[in-house]
């Protein structure tokens, strides 16, 4: 049995973008890479499992674990395939022949080849920046793309006057790693400072109206709500925490979401660290937007 350890990684989506596929093989452990100038977070998803299928043998049980939802989902469930179709053609003539196992793993789980994959993806990413830094071609158009640089690649903060008011939602995720210890005194109301999810709720929601004065050039907006949930994940002693920021405003609240689901992290772990102070926030995210010129986003079905 060969097991392949996926990921991909993009700094702005698009943008410059870096895969990792780790090849297990008994004793046996290869390591594959890459990375593109202009690229997609799913595309490197892709290409990571594409470069694994290529390295191994049609006689083989291959066992392939991905982070991707996109990918897993797309080839176990028949989501729709609506963008990277010459990536996908490519991808169907790799399973040509092969019996393979498609295995989802949550990303930042504690999981060893899934980080192992994730943090090689991230360096290709940066390494790619660093190759092109020179490259005037590529940083005029990449600045371009970038709406809080200016034509001299300064900082300036984004003109919405012209805008128009529409209903505008985004939701955030990050996850605290906690530990099965921590996860039980929280449930029985055990921790000394309180009660760890009302205080985070708080935290979350109160952080959300505060963004402008934490992010320089983020606007201040008025907020129409904001809703902090906690989903408690038994087998990984964790807590995925969930922000959902709504507004009828110009310009749309994903930064607002993103600092309250870290801001509430944060707050778990202040309530908690006098249990153990290894506590861990990870794999914030943007999971969803809808409203405004740049139209919808959701991170598993974008290309």
């Amino acid at each position: 049995m060969i097991l392949i350890y996926t990921d991909g990684s993009c700094l702005s989506n698009p943008g410059p973008g870096g895969w990792a596929a780790i090849i297990l093989d008994g004793a046996s452990k290869i390591i594959l890479k890459g990375g593109e100038k202009s690229t997609t977070n799913n595309r490197m998803e892709m290409m990571a499992v594409i470069s694994g299928l290529e390295s191994v043998s049609n006689d083989d049980d291959i066992t392939i674990y991905s982070d991707s939802k996109y990918v897993i989902n797309s080839i176990t469930l028949g989501w729709k395939r609506k963008a990277n179709l010459d990536l996908w053609e490519l991808l169907d003539q790799q399973l040509i022949g092969k019996n393979v196992q498609w295995k989802w793993v949550k990303g930042h789980s504690g999981d060893k080849y899934n980080e192992e994959a994730d943090e090689i993806a991230q360096s290709e990413a940066r390494q790619i920046v660093i190759n092109i830094k020179d490259d005037s071609s590529f940083q005029g158009s990449f600045l371009k793309k970038m709406s809080h640089l200016d034509d001299q690649g300064k900082a300036t903060m984004v003109n919405v006057g012209s805008k128009e008011k529409t209903i505008r939602k985004a939701e955030a995720k990050c996850d605290v790693i906690l530990g099965v210890e921590i996860l039980q005194l929280i449930k029985d109301n055990q921790i000394k400072k309180g009660d760890v999810f009302s205080v985070a709720n708080i935290a979350g929601i109160m952080a959300a109206k505060k963004a402008s004065n934490l992010i320089p050039l983020c606007h201040s907006i008025l907020i129409d709500k904001v809703e902090i949930n906690f989903e408690i994940v038994e087998s990984n002693g964790q807590v995925e925490i969930t922000s959902i920021v709504e507004t009828s405003e110009r310009t749309g609240v994903e930064i607002e979401a993103l600092v309250a689901a870290s801001v509430a992290g944060i707050t778990i772990y202040d309530m908690c660290k006098s249990v153990d102070k290894k506590i861990r926030i990870d794999n914030l995210r943007l999971v969803k937007k809808t409203g405004g010129k740049s139209g919808d986003f959701d991170i598993e079905k974008t290309g």
